[in-house]
């Protein structure tokens, strides 16, 4: 179900992957994914919240937290929901495998009352955002969490950080962007976190 409502402008709009992370112990899977939770954060702050997405029509639960929550919801139909398997060591270090991935999403996804959103979250889970998304909203404050654009992964689907070179989408950002990273996401380099903080 869509909860879009082209006449509503949100206060807060988030466009990425939500997610769904499989589980060993109990066996199953939990939503996941920056625009769920960040989008959720915005609600339960008190703002109107809404996420633009895409994920497989059976998934489509994955997002009743959301609607329960109030957040205004935009799926894009897609044959696949982005899938992640997480595996932890002794030491809480991560293993992620990548076992499907959603469609991408355009700019033309993008309801056009939504564009006008005060404050714009670029949360890409799995390099599903292009890149010059920031150019479409000319009077937003762009959040961007960037860990999407920071993965790669092979054949089997095991995912790796790709934080050096600096992604093209990252590469000619409005004045008016920041971004939201983690040590983790650059590798643990601090030399490359001080690239990313010009």
């Amino acid at each position: 179900m869509d909860t879009a409502s082209p006449e509503t402008r949100p206060d807060y709009l988030v466009i990425g992957h939500i997610s769904k992370d499989l589980t060993a112990e109990p066996p199953g899977y939990t939503p996941g994914g920056t625009a769920l939770y960040a989008a959720l954060t915005a609600q339960r702050l008190g703002g109107q919240a809404a996420i633009v997405t895409a994920c497989a029509p059976e998934d489509a639960g994955l997002l009743d937290v959301a609607r329960e929550a109030g957040v205004l919801v935009h799926v894009l139909p897609s044959k696949a929901t982005t899938t992640f398997r997480n595996t932890y060591d002794k030491r809480g270090n991560r293993t992620q495998v990548l076992s499907a991935h959603a469609d991408a999403i355009n700019v033309a996804d993008i309801p056009e009352a939504w564009r006008a959103a005060p404050v714009v979250h670029l949360g890409p889970v799995a390099q599903e955002l292009p890149g010059g998304l920031p150019d479409l909203f000319e009077r937003s404050l762009i959040g961007i969490t960037p860990q999407g654009w920071l993965r790669q992964w092979d054949a089997e689907g095991r995912v790796t950080q790709t934080a050096w070179p600096i992604p093209e989408q990252l590469a000619a950002l409005p004045a008016r962007t920041f971004l939201a990273l983690s040590m983790e996401d650059v590798g643990e380099n601090g030399e490359v976190a001080k690239r990313y903080s010009k």
